[in-house]
């Protein structure tokens, strides 16, 4: 039987799945405690992602050549635009596209987005097509309006004045007075 089995309760279970990770929980006593011992905000990086920003940092064709050969692919030269693309790919629905678009420049980011319009889509088991175009302009319009941020809340923007005098914190650019909507979309 392995250690770590021995440090689950009689059923086999954990309050977390924590406990399989770290020992030092074991020694405080928290292990069944779950509000303790959470480690739900641990950031996780692939090592996929690893390689490839030593690539686009190193210009490092051998990390370049790692990724793709874990995924069957065979060598390609690297570039900026090599390395883009095979990020893209490689961290699909990772949550790093859209860091990846602000990073890359304003530029770049309007031009990626722009090339979803009439794409075919799915909302709600319908199948249809992207039309964001014809609200202000489309997906590249408003990254460019609003130059990829993100509203700051209103009550956020209330609580930075002190009682009588201006508001220390104004709306991101593009977000209009109220930061809810971006002005043109409905």
């Amino acid at each position: 039987m392995p250690v770590i089995a021995k440090k689950a309760d009689a059923d086999g279970y954990w309050a977390s799945f924590s406990n399989a990770m770290y020992d030092l929980i074991w020694s405080t006593g928290n292990e069944d405690n779950f509000q303790l011992n959470s480690i739900n905000d641990m950031v996780m990086i692939r090592f996929a992602e690893v390689l490839l920003m030593d690539a686009e940092l190193n210009n490092n064709q051998n990390s370049f050549d790692l990724v793709r050969a874990r995924a069957g692919l065979s060598s390609k030269a690297i570039s900026s635009d090599a390395i883009r693309n095979e990020r893209r790919w490689e961290l699909a629905f990772e949550g790093v596209r859209y860091g990846d678009l602000r990073r890359y420049g304003e530029a770049y980011a309007v031009a990626a987005l722009d090339k979803q319009e009439g794409v075919k889509c799915w909302n709600a088991g319908v199948e249809g097509t992207n039309t964001a175009s014809k609200f202000n302009g489309g997906y590249g319009a408003r990254y460019s309006a609003t130059k990829g941020f993100a509203p700051i809340p209103t009550s956020q923007i209330s609580l930075s004045a002190a009682a009588g005098e201006e508001y220390k914190y104004v709306q991101n650019e593009g977000w209009g007075s109220t930061g809810v909507e971006f002005p043109g979309w409905n």
